[in-house]
């Protein structure tokens, strides 16, 4: 029996509206500025984002289509959440309620497929807004520079090798900072939401969230990923450190960047009157 995909809300293209930033004229949607033209996402690509994906890109809208199975997580893969357990892959990722959570079980290939999907259907949404700017978006995964940069923000690496305090303090309570294992203290080791922040989740200084713990990172240089991940020890979590996969894992997402070109409109207009 076939079974539809139901309709997610298009929080990747809908919620897309341009701001203007003092620092750079543009800032695009879910993303904030690390340096130049080089933007990242706020937090890690969710659940919600990849159905998005995947409905864009089926020709059908039958669970049992080629594009979806091609598309969808690593089926066989099990999930730690606090109050649930372990989990299924299936169930973590159709049910509502994880959609929220960071997308795992997924490949390198198919992330570079969600870059360049995320690429054209922004530049297109864009050309549909009234007075949009004259550029051009790019989404890709990091390199390791970028990911280090970015998560280090401006702060002294050799004073804080996570890019943030990993702890911090209410009143007379010390709470993680990271979501991973702390040796020193009962540590519920599962995956969070990437929106949790009003647990003990900090952003760093940047106003990036979980670039350490949650989920592992990819970056372009295939095979390597950066950030530790909620069931890694604290130590495995500094910005320096960095992990290798060669397959779809439970403790591994990612996140975009966003490089900003200025397309030259002035100049293709001389062009087309030669």
């Amino acid at each position: 029996m076939r079974i539809y995909l139901p309709l997610c809300i298009l929080f990747l293209l809908c919620s897309f509206d341009f701001k203007l930033s003092l620092k750079y004229n543009f800032i695009p949607p879910g993303t904030l500025l690390i340096k130049d033209s080089l933007f990242m996402d706020r937090m890690e690509v969710s659940n919600r984002n990849w159905k998005e994906f995947i409905e864009s890109n089926m020709d059908e809208m039958f669970k049992d289509s080629e594009v979806y199975k091609e598309l969808i997580p690593d089926s066989s893969i099990t999930i730690k959440l606090k109050n649930y357990g372990k989990i299924k892959m299936n169930e973590y990722f159709n049910d509502p309620h994880f959609d929220a959570y960071p997308v795992v079980g997924i490949t390198y290939e198919q992330v570079l497929k969600f870059c360049e999907w995320r690429t054209k259907k922004v530049n297109q949404l864009m050309k549909q807004k009234k007075n949009n700017p004259s550029i051009k978006l790019e989404y890709r995964l990091p390199t390791i520079p970028e990911w280090e940069i970015a998560a280090q923000g401006n702060l002294d690496s050799t004073k804080y090798p996570f890019g943030l305090d990993y702890y911090y303090t209410v009143g007379d309570n010390k709470y993680r900072s990271i979501n991973c294992y702390y040796p020193e203290m009962t540590s519920l080791n599962y995956i969070r939401p990437t929106d949790d922040t009003l647990q003990n989740i900090k952003s760093n200084s940047y106003g990036l969230y979980n670039m350490q713990g949650n989920v592992c990172e990819m970056v372009i240089e295939k095979g390597i990923a950066k950030g530790g991940h909620y069931d890694a020890l604290l130590e495995y979590c500094k910005i320096k450190e960095t992990y290798t996969y060669s397959s779809a894992n439970k403790w591994l997402g990612f996140r975009c960047i966003c490089l900003v070109s200025h397309q030259n409109i002035m100049n293709k207009s001389k062009k087309n009157q030669k």
